[in-house]
């Protein structure tokens, strides 16, 4: 019996399957606590936050984001200037470190939300997909609307993002 070319290519090199390349049942990371903040319908913007857990020995980046409810999706990091005044700056990739976490929380590194199509609100899930390297690998997470951060004690602080 033969067996096609395609398919030896295939057995020997995975990531050429269609479906496979950057799935996130290969990114050994772990998503927890996040959400999408809701803004009124005069906001031009809205933030995401979660925070992202890495037990291996390899450092990754948070490359940048998509999702439908934006036409863009920055990586940002909050900065303080020599008088101690904040600001925020887009940066193209934010590490999560080996055996480590990147922690995206008000105040902070957060995921911005540009040009929203539409307004999220309070009670709907948004799906993020998060890029991931090396690899430029993809991983979802689908994400609660919330009105402001919950509380350390809150069990929506301890939501598990639905991430594929």
């Amino acid at each position: 019996m033969k067996r096609p070319f395609a398919v030896l290519i295939l057995a020997l090199f995975p990531s050429v399957w269609p479906g496979t390349a950057g799935c996130a049942e290969t990114l050994p990371l772990r998503l927890t606590g996040g959400w999408v903040q809701a803004v009124p319908p005069s906001a031009a913007a809205s933030v995401a936050f979660v925070r992202i857990a890495n037990a291996t020995g390899e450092t990754f980046e948070l490359a940048g984001a998509r999702t439908g409810l934006a036409e863009t999706v920055e990586t940002m990091v909050t900065t303080r200037d020599a008088k101690g005044m904040s600001g925020m700056k887009s940066v193209p990739a934010l590490t999560i470190p080996a055996h480590g976490e990147l922690v995206l929380q008000p105040g902070g590194d957060h995921l911005m939300l540009m040009n929203l199509r539409r307004h999220p609100n309070p009670g709907e899930k948004v799906t993020l997909t998060l890029i991931i390297n090396p690899g430029h690998q993809e991983m979802e997470a689908t994400l609660p609307v919330l009105r402001q951060a919950p509380k350390p004690n809150d069990n929506a602080n301890e939501h598990n993002p639905e991430h594929r």
